[in-house]
């Protein structure tokens, strides 16, 4: 602590904190309602002995320092890091599609293909994802009024336009291992050769799949299809 008499009824006080790197500085009146002492201890130092008024007015001017320059910290630093938080969520947020590979060694089905009825497949493509995958599903509706959604190239030769009597229908979900960045799927899916109506109507169907990744991001592929029976 050092002192200071700016005039003969006034002291000025400096308080140093070397841990906090900071000092802060106050005047306090010294006649009329307080006395102050200055003392040389044999160190060197330098003690002060004050009445209770004049200590009790340095105290609350340095407390309101001392907290005025805590809660400027404070706010700076939450202001910093929210600043790194939102820059840090803009970063991660993932903003690229999963992508279905349909061209892979023993891809199935292709575009063109035929599936029939009563009998068993293996599908057989390749899932990827820059972060990580979540689902796909799998539909398959019938084509007869040529309606064209494919994402294909190659065009197939489609039957006559006929009306739907009983045709075949099939949306399913399914889930992909967690973690995953990349999925070749093998799996089997049995195509019934009837329901409680007969027979399925053979002809033009579409083949659609759709990848989710976990972001909620997702990519559609659409292949076109026969259905038939042996």
């Amino acid at each position: 602590m050092k002192l200071k008499f700016c005039s003969p009824d006034r002291l000025k006080l400096q308080v140093i904190f070397p841990a906090l790197k900071r000092s802060f500085f106050c005047e306090l009146p010294v006649s009329g309602r307080g006395r102050v002492l200055a003392m040389l201890s044999p160190k060197g130092m330098c003690g002060i002995v004050v009445d209770s008024w004049i200590l009790a007015n340095f105290v609350i001017i340095l407390f309101k320092q001392v907290i005025l320059r805590i809660m400027k910290n404070i706010f700076i630093a939450f202001f910093v890091a929210i600043l790194f938080t939102s820059c840090e969520r803009d970063r991660d947020i993932d903003t690229e599609k999963p992508e279905i590979d349909l061209y892979i060694e023993g891809a199935f089905p292709a575009n063109c293909d035929t599936l029939y009825f009563g009998e068993a497949f293996n599908l057989r493509v390749l899932f990827t994802d820059n972060v990580e995958l979540g689902s796909f599903s799998i539909d398959i509706h019938h084509n007869f009024d040529h309606h064209s959604h494919s994402t294909e190239i190659t065009e197939c030769n489609p039957d006559p336009v006929k009306v739907p009597v009983n045709p075949f229908v099939f949306i399913q979900d399914y889930n992909i291992p967690g973690g995953s960045r990349e999925y070749e799927t093998d799996l089997p899916i049995i195509i019934p050769a009837s329901n409680n109506s007969g027979s399925f109507d053979e002809g033009d169907y579409h083949f659609a799949i759709r990848l989710t990744d976990k972001e909620g991001w997702s990519t559609y592929k659409g292949l076109s299809i026969k259905m038939a029976y042996r």
